[in-house]
């Protein structure tokens, strides 16, 4: 609902510029969001759990950064992108193993 006391949507109006329709915030649909809470679970289990091969940390920022980097390549688009999951459940909110 648009304010009478509104004064940019005021001089946007008697200026003839339009503003654009912006869709409900969702968290389902921001993919930034989905990077850091998959991010944030695999680095923990990395941190807890070391992969075969991979030593334990060390306690350095260091191999931390490098446990981020390696963790967040190895995420793909179909892991955080849930628009066509959405579409399919009608808009409703979307459980996942994942995040």
């Amino acid at each position: 609902m648009k304010t009478k006391n509104n004064v940019a949507q005021n001089l946007c109006d008697a200026c003839w510029i339009s503003s654009p329709l912006h869709p409900a915030q969702s968290p389902d649909l921001n993919p930034i969001g989905a990077c850091w809470a998959v991010l944030k679970q695999r680095v923990k289990k990395c941190l807890r759990w070391p992969n075969k091969g991979q030593p334990a940390w060390d306690g350095t920022k260091r191999m931390l950064k490098k446990i981020f980097i390696q963790e967040w390549n190895r995420i793909t688009i179909e892991e955080v992108s849930r628009c066509a999951q959405l579409q399919e459940n009608n808009g409703e909110k979307i459980c996942s193993a994942l995040w």
